[in-house]
């Protein structure tokens, strides 16, 4: 890294929700999103258990972040 800051170069729609009973979070990106993805990808914390859900489209954009026991893992910020 050149050690210059990071510099934007957009901006990014996100719809997000958090169901407390279920204690999972989702985010949509993009103003379109459809649903239908290609792949999901699981991801897995040091010990093997599922922390999120990832959903690429066909020509691999993220679609969606699903935060599993995002009460955990979700900034304080979107929690209250």
């Amino acid at each position: 890294m050149s050690g210059q800051d990071p510099q934007v170069t957009g901006s990014l729609h996100v719809e997000w929700s958090w169901d407390r009973r279920a204690n999972a979070a989702v985010f949509k990106f993009g103003e379109e999103f459809s649903g239908n993805s290609a792949e999901t990808l699981k991801v897995r914390d040091k010990n093997g258990e599922t922390v999120a859900l990832l959903d690429f489209s066909q020509n691999g954009e993220l679609l969606k972040l699903e935060l599993l026991n995002a009460e955990k893992h979700m900034p304080r910020s979107c929690r209250d």
